[in-house]
């Protein structure tokens, strides 16, 4: 290996992490960059008195053996195996998903079930064709009648674009497998625990999903980081990145750089701006932001689900997830707090909203619907993610293949991440992804 490899990570996030851990096991000198005093990013685990709770609803797949093993590794296996099941709110009522008989049956009638059945069957006899949208993708897993009634109000909701203009990637492929075979099991099997569901068996952590990266953070040191260190400045001749401004007018030699910025933060830093063409690109991406507004109850359990999704458009929020069914020990025994997700833009009229708003409108939401008692609160938290997530539509790849082409013009500049390369991930492909590109770095400098 290149003796003179350095590399320089700026974000310490699950993809500057898992990049960092790599570097690191092999032997290459690394600095990690983040602008705040805590790693993590937006897989964080929060701890407010008794309680613990992640700013996601994060789970770990077990889609490959070596990631898992590592992560249970570093965890010193302090991790569990979860089978809560996950539910869809409709007209009242509780679905569970996947669907089975009895909880379809309350709520939809035996003609939209058979209209159901005949929609996947159609399909499941239909050549298969590549989906252009999410919309297409939704219609030929699920059929028409299923997929209006649940996923396309959903998904239009949580990313605040229409279906037909999102790509097929924002479903993170948990769509791909369903079919006919697995309807059917799914509405005539009371119990159905193969990973072909929406979320699927997974692993979590005992103490926090955010656990995983702070064992990351410890096996990396905490020499290895620098916090409270936003990237200001990437100064370039224009083939390398030469200089590295970060904090109050802080300035370094850029070495080998990854960057897991927002592509728009990544793009906007450099000096010489960029081209007039890149910077128009970039002005039309947009990310979609996220409120958490924490609901702590006096009562042992809200539901034993590990997610609620809410597509009706009278919630304000789209999922609800309690921590304690994910692991017990993130909650005092006789007492619960659920974690309710409501999406938003910047500028709209979530987005302007106090956190004293936000809360009175979401318990008020969940009380005149009966699903909390006013009683049972007795405290709250608001936590705001902004850029949670990039809006990917159907035309991202092409519309974004000039800024991809432009960045490659660095010589020493690489992207990693949800929000810098623009694509939905799970952690199982972060870990994935982490080591092919350090692998991809050694072979490229030697």
């Amino acid at each position: 290996m290149n003796k003179d490899l350095s590399i320089q990570i700026l974000g310490a996030g699950p993809a500057g992490l898992t990049t960092g851990f790599y570097a690191n096991k092999n032997k290459i000198p690394i600095k990690i960059y983040e602008s705040t005093s805590e790693v993590g990013g937006n897989c964080k685990t929060i701890i407010h008195g008794e309680f613990k709770f992640d700013t996601g609803a994060h789970r770990l797949h077990d889609k490959y053996n070596d990631v898992t093993s590592l992560i249970k590794k570093l965890l010193n296996k302090e991790i569990i195996k979860v089978e809560a099941p996950s539910q869809i709110y409709y007209n009242g009522s509780m679905i569970n998903f996947p669907l089975d008989i009895a909880s379809t049956l309350r709520e939809i009638n035996f003609l939209q079930l058979s209209t159901i059945i005949k929609e996947v069957l159609f399909n499941s006899l239909k050549p298969v064709h590549a989906s252009e949208n999410f919309k297409d993708l939704a219609y030929s897993s699920y059929g028409k009648t299923l997929s209006e009634l649940f996923l396309i109000n959903y998904t239009e909701k949580l990313w605040g674009d229409k279906a037909e203009n999102l790509s097929v990637n924002i479903s993170g492929g948990r769509l791909r497998n369903h079919n006919l075979t697995s309807l059917l099991k799914g509405l005539f099997q009371k119990k159905n625990n193969e990973a072909n569901h929406l979320d699927g068996v997974f692993y979590y952590p005992v103490n926090g999903f955010g656990e995983i990266f702070n064992s990351l953070r410890d096996n990396i040191g905490l020499e290895k980081f620098s916090f409270n260190s936003p990237i200001n400045t990437l100064e370039h001749d224009k083939s390398r990145v030469l200089n590295l401004g970060f904090g109050n007018n802080n300035f370094t030699k850029a070495d080998l750089l990854i960057s897991t910025l927002p592509l728009t933060t990544l793009v906007k830093s450099l000096d010489p701006i960029a081209p007039d063409q890149i910077l128009e690109i970039i002005s039309k991406l947009n990310f979609r932001d996220l409120k958490l507004c924490v609901l702590y109850l006096d009562k042992p359990f809200f539901t034993k689900n590990a997610s609620m999704y809410y597509p009706d458009i009278k919630f304000p929020f789209t999922r609800i997830y309690e921590p304690k069914n994910r692991s017990v020990k993130l909650a005092p025994e006789k007492k619960t707090c659920i974690v309710v997700e409501v999406p938003c833009s910047k500028g709209d009229m979530i987005s302007r909203l106090e956190d004293s708003d936000l809360f009175n409108m979401v318990s008020s939401s969940l009380i005149q619907n009966k699903l909390i008692n006013e009683v049972d609160i007795f405290d709250h938290t608001i936590i705001n993610m902004p850029k949670a997530y990039p809006i990917i539509s159907t035309d991202i790849e092409s519309q974004l293949e000039p800024v991809f082409k432009y960045l490659k013009t660095f010589k020493n500049l690489y992207l990693a991440g949800r929000n810098a390369e623009f694509k939905y991930t799970h952690t199982h492909n972060i870990f994935k992804n982490a080591n092919l590109l350090i692998e991809q770095i050694i072979k490229t400098v030697n």
